[in-house]
């Protein structure tokens, strides 16, 4: 029961994540919107929820320009969290079984330069994570508090008139936490993209390669895109997984 508890516990953690970045996200104000926020402001929000075979991430977070606007290059600050839980098989726990719940959060500087038609973005801070297990496992090199240094890179360009292509990149010392995702997308009038999307993320337990199908709408100044594919994860096996995000201009 006590297990039980503390998993309910979690996911409603997740939940009330989610649920403060779609209503953070309805309050964010802006000016235009490609299918990346061009924004006449200096702060844009993020956010959303990612979910597969047991396991579940939410997150949100806000990134803010110094100096000038975000749609021209210049110095950036992020800051960003979340919250979530996972199932791993391993023996060393009486069934087989072990539930993890997961805090994260970090502070990022970065910089935004123009090569051309191309975008690229920068950051550079500081990450913290806790994992928290339900059954103690000594051999789970992911379990417990770290802190360290993360960088990641974004990339963005527009290929003719109606396909946009992006990339995002980022690493971490905190249990050797990487990520990365690829898109490619082809924009159906103002409103509507649809694309390919391939991924690979992983961290000192587990690995797991992505790839599958996105869609993005704007709408009333946000973006809302979703993803969903499959997955061949090192841990479980291959299955299927969803994604939803959200950028608002403030």
């Amino acid at each position: 029961m006590l297990h039980r508890a503390r998993k309910l516990a979690w996911q409603s953690r997740v939940a009330a994540t989610l649920a403060a970045t779609l209503y953070l996200s309805s309050l964010a104000q802006g000016g235009e919107i490609d299918i990346l926020p061009k924004l006449n402001g200096r702060a844009d929000f993020f956010g959303g929820i990612d979910g597969a075979k047991d396991t579940y991430f939410a997150w949100s977070g806000v990134t803010y320009a110094p100096a000038g606007r975000l749609d021209e290059d210049g110095f950036r600050v992020r800051i960003a969290g979340g919250a979530g839980t996972y199932r791993y098989r391993t023996g060393n726990v009486p069934g087989g079984v072990n539930d993890a719940n997961v805090m994260s959060g970090e502070l990022l500087g970065g910089y935004r330069a123009t090569y051309g038609k191309v975008y690229v973005s920068g950051y550079l801070g500081f990450h913290i994570e806790q994992q928290m297990l339900a059954l103690p496992d000594p051999f789970n090199p992911t379990a417990g508090t770290e802190a360290g240094i993360k960088g990641s890179i974004e990339v963005y360009t527009r290929l003719w008139d109606s396909y946009v292509v992006t990339g995002f990149a980022s690493a971490s010392t905190v249990h050797r936490k990487y990520n990365a995702r690829a898109t490619l997308l082809r924009e159906l009038d103002e409103r509507w993209a649809f694309g390919l999307e391939g991924g690979a993320l992983g961290d000192a337990r587990t690995s797991e390669l992505r790839a599958g199908l996105t869609g993005v709408l704007t709408w009333q100044r946000k973006i809302f895109a979703l993803s969903a594919g499959v997955l061949d994860n090192s841990d479980k096996g291959t299955g299927a997984y969803a994604t939803l995000s959200v950028y608002s201009p403030f």
